[in-house]
């Protein structure tokens, strides 16, 4: 049995017997291309393992036009890791200071509060959507107390809060 996961013109693949599925789907994929004048860019597909597997897996699947990929691999724009640590050190993190840095910068401009709503909604909360939604990850409680004092920090900047940010 076959798993597959879309998004726009990316493909995930996921196939419980890799020796022999692996050939069939490369066949199929070739057929396709035949049929619908559509092409598979080889160059960027890949196999990856979600378990252990034993060492000459690699030479079984040697005959197929896809890329081996052991550590990671690029879907989406994101590299996937196995372990889920990993991507959150690689992404999340690297995102969260980059926001630190812009919010830093927002603070010197001349701005309403609801301008600085605005700019949460339109730029600061869409980056961070972007990798919720499309990582497997279970994040942890501190990573949304940062986030929480990031928006604190925009939207009253160092005065007062005059309303509640639920109510926001």
């Amino acid at each position: 049995m076959h798993a597959v996961s879309l998004y726009a013109d990316d493909l995930l693949i996921y196939i419980k017997n890799p020796a022999t599925d692996t050939y069939n789907i490369a066949h199929m994929l070739s057929n396709f291309h035949k049929a619908s004048g559509l092409r598979v860019n080889w160059q960027k597909s890949c196999m990856y393992p979600l378990l252990p597997l034993t060492p000459e897996f690699p030479i079984l699947v040697s005959g197929t036009p896809l890329l081996w990929q052991a550590h990671t691999f690029r879907y989406l724009g994101i590299n996937i890791y196995h372990a889920s640590q990993d991507l959150l050190d690689s992404k999340l993190t690297r995102a969260v200071a980059a926001l630190r840095k812009q919010v830093k910068f927002w603070l010197t401009l001349p701005l309403s509060v609801v301008g600085r709503i605005a700019l949460s909604k339109m730029v600061m909360l869409p980056r961070l959507l972007y990798y919720l939604t499309n990582l497997p990850l279970i994040l942890p409680a501190s990573f949304f107390r940062t986030l929480h004092t990031l928006l604190t920090q925009l939207v009253w900047d160092t005065g007062r809060r005059r309303l509640a940010l639920k109510k926001l």
